[in-house]
């Protein structure tokens, strides 16, 4: 029994070495295992991925390719357009404004540019010119009824101008004529000219909208002013001893302006035409032969 003793704890510390070690086997092969379980796992993915991914390449040629040929088809398009209509090759809007080609009957510029131009909105009687309405893309329908309207405000709006105006044999500032004179002279009116442009803004905005007014109004400012009744308006004939004359005018808007030596028969063309029968008796008659 002595002699087994040793024996018997030498197999003890044997076995407390094994046991850690063995244990330490085992957790490195599950390790091992789990790790090539993951590997698997990641494989796979990578295959699925991957294919994906050659998919999605097929799909982004396949679409490249149709976006080529359908340009082509586009272009062939535009050019048997061309050959049709050749105002439709210039359809299409540049990618940024305002945008000159040399080669384009057109400009493309924002409409807010429009408000800059000084360009003649309204003609003598009151109704949109021709040209501002075609920049306008106003129809014929349309401009026809709203300058109907227009004229008919105006001329109400001049009938009460002339019943306020005043005339004298008196020239502008009191300077010496050497023959006789007749001024006209058109109180300022500012209820009554606010009253107009009122109308006026009505009218434009049942016809043509908000957006096409303001750019309306903007661009006829000067036209407006003269309108609006805020100053009076000063109109001077003197006929010299030689037959002709001098025109002196001070609008609303305070620009003055001088004539001298118009023909008699050319001094109408010098004022406005709501006034010629306030200066009848210095004007020749019209020549009915013309």
């Amino acid at each position: 029994m002595k002699k087994s003793f040793p024996a018997l704890l030498i197999f003890l510390a044997a076995l407390a070495l094994w046991i850690p070690a063995h244990w330490k086997l085992l957790e490195t092969r599950r390790a091992l295992l789990d790790s090539i379980t993951r590997l698997a796992d990641l494989r796979i993915r990578l295959a699925a991925d991957q294919s994906a991914l050659d998919s999605a390449r097929r799909e982004q040629d396949a679409q490249n390719k149709a976006r080529v040929q359908a340009s082509a088809a586009v272009a062939r398009a535009q050019q048997a357009l061309a050959k049709m209509d050749p105002d439709s090759q210039w359809a299409s809007p540049p990618a940024s404004l305002p945008d000159w080609n040399p080669r384009s009957p057109y400009i493309w510029v924002p409409k807010d540019f429009l408000a800059g131009l000084n360009a003649r909105v309204f003609d003598g009687s009151g109704g949109m010119t021709r040209g501002a309405a075609s920049v306008l893309a106003i129809d014929e329908k349309t401009c026809r009824v709203m300058n109907d309207q227009l004229e008919s405000a105006l001329a109400d709006y001049h009938s009460l101008q002339v019943s306020n105006a005043r005339t004298s044999d008196r020239p502008v500032d009191d300077a010496k004529a050497d023959g006789p004179v007749v001024t006209v002279q058109i109180p300022a009116m500012p209820e009554q000219g606010a009253e107009f442009l009122d109308q006026i803004g009505q009218i434009l905005q049942q016809n043509i909208g908000d957006q096409r007014t303001g750019l309306v109004t903007n661009m006829a400012g000067d036209w407006l002013d003269n309108l609006s009744g805020q100053k009076p308006i000063v109109i001077s004939l003197t006929l010299h001893p030689d037959g002709n004359c001098d025109v002196d005018s001070q609008l609303a808007d305070g620009n003055r302006s001088h004539y001298s030596g118009i023909p008699a028969n050319g001094t109408a063309e010098h004022l406005p035409d709501y006034l010629l029968p306030l200066f009848a008796d210095f004007l020749p008659p019209p020549d009915d032969s013309q």
